[in-house]
């Protein structure tokens, strides 16, 4: 026989038994129970990284797809604004240098040849070299500096052994030229502040003499400056016409001419001109180059405007 147990609990009633029934329960269950709560611990951990690994990839997935939407938005607004800027290069590019017809002005052995050029491109200046050609011979190549919507007349004058529609203008060369914002801001104002030459009470006097037995026509105007700009040595055309039609035409040169000041011109002809024609001027000035400006000079002060006390000299711009 097995002796008992001295530290054994000594049964001594039935509620010692009904305690030790429950905590031999409490044993067996929480024995039980272990593997079950490690069981559910794990599930829970799997589930949290099953819910973790959703939630990443939820996540990429979002994030690419947003991203390439924005950068498909991205790529169409570059696209959209590489078209906008596209057509402001197509608006703002050199557009084709305009030359006209050549007119065959005078009469007898010798003639004057006079043809405009122009061109619309608003930022841009165009350098060419041109000559004019007939059949019977050319001149020499000239260069001149088309300024934007500024018309140049290109002229050759007493050339011998040129019948009407026979000379035409050559262009030798053309180069475009970006114009400088800092000093062409805006190129509407810029022109308007710069062509404002006037004629003043022109007249044509026919049959003032003979020269070299031809008849000689004087036509007498004031050339007004009303620009805030003076000129070094402004070169002008100036077209004689009867009616619609130009009859005659030549160059003059008014050096020195102040801003503000009235210049008288006389221009002789050698050709009957009719006493009603009318004559109108156009600048052959490059207004881009520093060297066509000047300061005031020795001019009296009475040959300005009445308007204008004492002449202003802008910088040119």
């Amino acid at each position: 026989m097995t002796p008992l147990d001295p530290n054994a609990p000594k049964v001594t009633s039935n509620s010692d038994l009904r305690a030790i029934d429950q905590r031999y329960r409490r044993d067996v269950n929480l024995t039980e129970a272990v593997p079950r709560l490690t069981q559910v611990a794990y599930f829970l951990w799997a589930a949290l990284d099953v819910a973790l690994g959703a939630f990443f990839f939820a996540t990429v997935v979002w994030y690419l797809a947003d991203g390439a939407f924005a950068d498909s938005q991205r790529f169409a607004a570059a696209v959209k604004g590489n078209a906008r800027l596209h057509d402001l290069s197509v608006a703002r590019a050199p557009s084709e240098l305009s030359v006209a017809d050549t007119l065959v002005l005078g009469g007898g052995d010798r003639s004057d040849l006079v043809a405009e050029l122009s061109h619309s491109a608003e930022s841009w200046s165009a350098k060419v070299r041109y000559h004019f050609t007939w059949s019977g011979g050319e001149t020499a190549p000239v260069e001149a500096t088309v300024l934007p919507g500024i018309s140049y007349y290109a002229t050759a004058l007493g050339v011998a052994g040129v019948s009407a529609g026979d000379a035409r203008l050559v262009i030798d060369e053309l180069n475009w030229t970006a114009l400088d914002r800092a000093l062409v801001p805006n190129t509407l104002n810029w022109r308007a502040d710069h062509l404002q030459f006037d004629v003043v009470s022109p007249t044509v006097a026919a049959d003032v003499g003979y020269e070299a037995g031809k008849p000689v026509t004087r036509v007498d105007f004031t050339l007004f400056n009303r620009s805030a700009f003076s000129y070094w040595e402004p070169t002008f055309v100036a077209f004689v016409r009867a009616g619609r039609s130009p009859a005659a035409v030549t160059t003059f040169t008014a050096g020195n001419l102040l801003a503000g000041e009235r210049r008288p011109i006389s221009l002789r002809f050698f050709e009957v001109l009719p006493p009603g024609a009318t004559v109108e001027i156009f600048p052959l000035v490059n207004f881009l180059d520093p060297k066509a400006y000047s300061g005031p000079s020795d001019v009296p002060i009475d040959s300005l405007a009445p308007d204008v006390a004492l002449p202003v000299v802008k910088q040119p711009r």
